[in-house]
């Protein structure tokens, strides 16, 4: 990966392994990164993963990430009215 930079934060968790420079393997393992937020309530923990996921960064050849994806279905009304379920997923996915 040419660049990695995870989000950062108060509140915010990164596990990882990926580092600039990581080679990622044609086979890789798809999660390179899991981000976690907390807040005391839902909103401030919402706010701040997508805060977050806008702020994670990677770039590298082949590597593509979902934190567009995730950033929509966090965005997407339903999820903030709290009636999602598995359907949201391909509505977001329709989107793209």
């Amino acid at each position: 990966m040419r660049v990695f930079r995870p989000a950062g934060g108060q509140h915010v968790r990164v596990d990882t392994h990926g580092y600039p420079g990581y080679r990622v393997p044609a086979s890789y393992d798809s999660l390179l990164a899991k981000l976690m937020t907390w807040g005391p309530d839902r909103e401030t923990a919402v706010a701040r993963m997508l805060r977050a996921l806008g702020e994670f960064r990677v770039d590298g050849p082949g590597v593509r990430t979902t934190t567009e994806f995730l950033a929509a279905v966090l965005d997407s009304p339903r999820f903030h009215q709290g009636r999602y379920d598995t359907a949201l997923v391909d509505a977001v996915l329709a989107r793209y």
